[in-house]
């Protein structure tokens, strides 16, 4: 299901028009709405996850990206996907313990080993939201 979906756009998936979308979302999110999934760019899935909107199409595209590079910039600062991602609310962490436990995984990655790699003003305020967000949801199994 998952492969049919990246070629179609968020708003064929959730059946939804440009017109509905814009009595909610702002003009970046419903231009997103109209692109293919696999055609998103970075900086377009890191706002719909900050704004946790369509998580469930998007949320495997930032996962791939932080396999990839944990401090992936896709427009603002070196980390600023793994920032959106770990600001998830845990009600959807429930249902995606998977999901939950490789995002845990790269955020002490982060922490351990690539701290020295956050550069600028961001860097404490990063390393403080991943203790946080590592301190907030009790440990997911795989």
């Amino acid at each position: 299901m998952v492969d049919e979906q990246q070629k179609q756009s968020l708003n064929q998936i959730y059946g939804l028009t440009d017109e509905e979308n814009r009595l909610y979302y702002p003009e970046l999110i419903v231009e997103a709405a109209r692109k293919p999934i696999d055609q998103l760019e970075p900086e377009e899935i890191r706002l719909l996850v900050g704004q946790q909107i369509f998580l469930e199409p998007v949320l495997p595209f930032a996962m791939a990206m932080l396999e990839e590079d944990p401090l992936a910039d896709t427009e603002y600062y070196a980390g600023d996907l793994l920032s959106a991602c770990i600001g998830i609310d845990e009600t959807f962490w429930q249902k995606h313990p998977t999901v939950l436990f490789r995002l845990q995984e790269l955020a002490t990655q982060v922490l351990l080993h690539q701290r020295d790699s956050i550069e600028g003003y961001k860097k404490l305020e990063l390393e403080d939201k991943i203790r946080a967000f590592l301190n907030r949801l009790p440990p997911a199994v795989p």
